[in-house]
């Protein structure tokens, strides 16, 4: 009894069994009578795994990407289809399998069923940006921006691009890029990033200024519509920055002798300065007469030993204003010779107290020698 028998055979080009996403794969299909009788009505389908997409639209399921029907094959006759080619659009394993049957045929899996697997590969981009969460304003803001390509092919002809915000600015120019100063854009320029290599680190500093949300946005492209992108807020807040000066109205004083030391309170800064506490420490040959502000009404509180002068807590002191304070004091000694005012101020975003001085020498009032003889 003469029986017929079908065979498939699949070729995949590339032969390699990897192709670059984007790519197309080429099967070739080719069925073949290997019994001794005719087959007839011969069934072909063929179905593409989800990554793989065929001109018709169709992508891997449970349908069939396309079936055709062979009058008959003869023994021994083989048939050459015609190729299908598909287009690579995921990463990863991906197959297609091929199915031929006959009424006349029993089916054996093993012959009439053939699976051809390929390895899509891909490159791809992951860039980060590392940068502080605040600043103050007119300081600099390091930051870190680094890619690396966590596919499983080479990224080729890699930017990467940093855009800085408006009221930044580059600190200083970077060997390996290019800045330009009218988009603010810093840009580096890469051939290739190899899959799993160390990522590669790109440093630079900004500039803060005034205050306000800064966000710099980080890019990177290639090859192959590659892309990535990462972005960093940093938060620019205001800062106080209060100068003090502390000056004698006299430098040299009689026992006895009456002179002012002059607190001059000035903030710099951005931000107004908040709780502020000043203390005056005093040297023992001097006795405190009288303190105060001509602008405003402070109090103080004398330590019990005289020489320790502490005023009251200042609520805020703005960006730009000033603050003026005397001490009214009488020489009582001239032990010691140098009689001084050592002034320390502390407010809310500097607890720990700086400080300034001023001082006077003092001198004694001598009689004259004819005052001296007498008579």
């Amino acid at each position: 009894m003469l029986e017929p028998k079908l065979k498939v055979d699949l070729v995949a080009n590339p032969t390699v069994g990897k192709v670059l996403k984007g790519q197309s794969v080429t099967f070739q299909v080719v069925v073949t009578n290997t019994g001794d009788g005719p087959a007839r009505d011969v069934t072909i389908q063929a179905k593409l795994s989800p990554g793989l997409k065929h001109d018709s639209g169709e992508t891997g399921d449970d349908r069939a990407l396309f079936e055709l029907t062979l009058p008959e094959l003869a023994a021994g006759q083989h048939e050459k289809l015609d190729a299908l080619v598909a287009d690579a659009i995921l990463g990863g394993e991906q197959s297609c399998v091929v199915v031929a049957r006959s009424g006349d045929v029993v089916f054996n899996k093993d012959e009439a069923e053939v699976v051809k697997t390929v390895t899509v590969v891909e490159p791809k981009l992951k860039l980060a940006l590392k940068g502080p969460d605040s600043r103050y304003t007119d300081t600099t803001a390091d930051y870190e921006l680094s890619v690396e390509n966590p596919g499983t092919a080479p990224a080729r002809r890699v930017r990467v691009l940093a855009t800085l915000p408006v009221n930044g600015r580059l600190v200083k120019p970077l060997p390996d890029a290019h800045y330009d100063a009218t988009t603010r854009r810093l840009q580096w320029t890469i051939d290739s990033i190899e899959p799993g290599a160390k990522p590669l680190v790109f440093p630079f500093h900004v500039r803060m200024g005034g205050v306000g949300d800064y966000e710099i946005v980080a890019q990177g492209v290639g090859d192959g519509a590659l892309k990535a992108m990462d972005r960093r807020h940093t938060e620019v807040v205001g800062m106080p920055d209060v100068d003090l000066v502390v000056s004698e109205m006299k430098r040299v004083v009689d026992v006895g002798g009456k002179t002012t030391f002059q607190i001059r309170l000035r903030n710099y800064g951005t931000k107004e300065a908040s709780h502020i506490q000043i203390t005056a420490k005093l040297s023992k040959n001097l006795k405190v007469e009288a303190a105060g502000s001509s602008s405003t009404d402070i109090k103080q509180q004398l330590s019990p030993d005289g020489d320790e002068l502490k005023f009251s807590e200042i609520d805020k002191l703005g960006p730009g204003k000033e603050l003026v304070l005397g001490i009214l004091v009488k020489v009582a000694s001239d032990t010691p010779r140098l009689a001084t005012c050592r002034v320390l101020v502390s407010h809310e975003d500097l607890p720990e107290p700086f400080e300034d001085m001023a001082a006077v020498k003092i001198t004694s009032a001598r009689r004259s020698p004819v005052a001296a003889s007498g008579p």
